[in-house]
This record gives C-alpha cells, structure tokens and sequence, in this order.
C-alpha cells in the first residue's frame, strides 16, 4: 500500500491560502490544527479552495499525539504572547513528541522559529544542522520558501534518519 504523505500546520488561526500554496504539492493531505472555533467556520467557508486539506478544531498536542505519521510539519506567525499558542514545538518538552511522529524515512519542517525557546530551532538551522532524538536535522539546500511577504523568513530543514 503506498503512503499517502500528510502535512501538519498546529496553531494555524485563519493562516490558509499561502501554506495550502506551499504544502499541495508537496503531500496529499494537510490538516490544518487549530483551538479557535471562529478560524473552523472560516475554513469551513472556504474549505472547497483547498481540496486536500481537513480542520481539526482541537489542540495542536492533541493532534499531535493523533497521527500517525507526519511528513510535514509546518508551522509559522505564532507567539507565546497574547493570541498565541504558548506552544513550544522546537522546546525540550514538545519537540521528542513531534519528532517521535515524523516518517522515518524522512520528513521536513518548515518553519520560521516562532516560539523557539532553548537551543533546539538554532541548533537544527545551521549550515552543518544537529542529531536529536536520533535524527538528522540540517537545512536544505535549496531553500525556495525564504522570502513569503509580510512574514520572517521560513527555513526548510530535512530530518533524516541516522
């Protein structure tokens, strides 16, 4: 049976149109994640504009633990401030979790930081990338997604098997 690659995008508000953009051609099904019922009946609305994606309405950690396997994870525009998630992804207590879900056989993070607290997000963004959790976390070379208007810079990092 062949796997159907998956997206993740936790925390995502109303953050539709652009990340649906990114991450179509890259899998075959993307669940946008997020707590708001007013960003479920936003999508809800618009929800035939994107033809593989599902909304969970329910915590990103919740989803997290949920899935199987993720091949994707994408996450951008959060804070740990007020209207943000307080969610650490790239964090010592969340990040074993994440990547105990990527494919084993390969996955990618595209991210721009938010919320990175501790060393993890700069250790796994540089140029040489890091080993956590016995996984390869480096850049990729080409990094296509850098520059999205009106928002920091996203990073694609590969995580590979060690």
């Amino acid at each position: 049976m062949l796997h159907k690659k998956l997206a993740l995008y936790p925390c995502c508000s109303t953050d539709f149109a652009v990340p649906y953009e990114i991450l179509s051609p890259l899998v075959d099904q993307i669940i946008f994640c997020d707590k708001s019922k007013s960003a479920a009946d936003i999508f809800n609305v618009q929800e035939a504009l994107f033809p593989k994606a599902t909304f969970w309405l329910k915590d990103a950690i919740d989803a997290i633990k949920e899935i199987n396997q993720i091949d994707v994870f994408f996450y951008r525009n959060d804070s740990a401030g007020e209207g943000g998630s307080r969610l650490f992804f790239f964090g010592d207590s969340i990040f074993p979790i994440l990547v105990e879900k990527f494919n084993p056989h390969g996955a990618l993070i595209i991210s721009d930081g938010s919320n990175a607290r501790g060393a993890n997000w700069r250790k796994i963004k540089r140029n040489n990338g890091a080993i956590k959790y016995s996984r390869q976390f480096r850049p990729a070379l080409e990094q296509k997604y850098l520059q999205i208007k009106g928002n920091k810079p996203i990073i694609i990092i590969e995580v590979a098997p060690i």
